[in-house]
């Protein structure tokens, strides 16, 4: 009886965890697509018409990379390159850095230190895609499935967000979905007071956007 208490303590507590990595994948995904729109939209802004083509291609260059460097990592036993939450903050602090140069870039050709700055958050989406499939590899069908329905949370956002926050004010709030996968990934007190901290910061900094 013992034995099979422990083991369905050990079922229920992996279900819970891959309730939560499911949450996390939908709310990278929709921030993830989101972020995308905004782009378009600044590229045509800020930058010449034609640039606007690059976002999808940026978009899959980061997650390519960042998904390819998280591998080995993980492979190399790399022991920081395991936890998801770090990578949530660091997304959340750069889709500020991200809205705050845009929004002070003038109307100027694309250099290569813009594709750079706006690359890092799909890096970032890519290293921690990466983890939750490495992790749980044997429940990919929910995972992915959670990432579809996350794109179309995403591509539904965008455009109802865009005439109300605008392109600087969609990254922004994007942030505040990812502090939302920080609160979710958050393991002790700590973790948890760093995340709502960055989620509520996200959310004021949007609100005076």
């Amino acid at each position: 009886r013992l034995m099979a208490r422990s083991m369905q303590s050990t079922a229920a507590r992996d279900n819970r965890r891959l309730r939560m990595m499911m949450i996390v994948l939908f709310c990278l995904s929709s921030a993830g697509l989101a972020y995308q729109i905004a782009l378009t939209r600044v590229f045509s802004l800020i930058y010449q018409y034609h640039y606007v083509f690059l976002v999808v291609s940026i978009a899959t260059l980061g997650l390519g990379v960042g998904a390819a460097l998280t591998y080995g990592l993980l492979r190399n036993h790399n022991e920081s390159a395991k936890s998801p939450f770090i990578a949530t903050v660091m997304l959340t602090a750069v889709f500020l850095v991200v809205a705050v140069f845009l929004a002070g870039s003038r109307s100027a050709s694309l250099s290569v230190m813009n594709i750079v700055i706006v690359l890092v958050p799909f890096l970032l989406i890519g290293w921690i895609n990466a983890i939750v499939y490495w992790q749980f590899g044997a429940n990919s069908t929910q995972l992915y499935g959670a990432d579809l329905f996350g794109a179309v949370a995403g591509l539904i956002l965008g455009p109802v967000l865009l005439p109300l926050l605008g392109p600087f004010g969609i990254i922004l709030a994007m942030g505040v979905i990812i502090g939302l996968a920080a609160l979710i990934l958050a393991d002790g007190r700590q973790q948890q007071i760093l995340a709502i901290v960055l989620m509520v910061g996200m959310f004021a900094v949007t609100l005076v956007n």
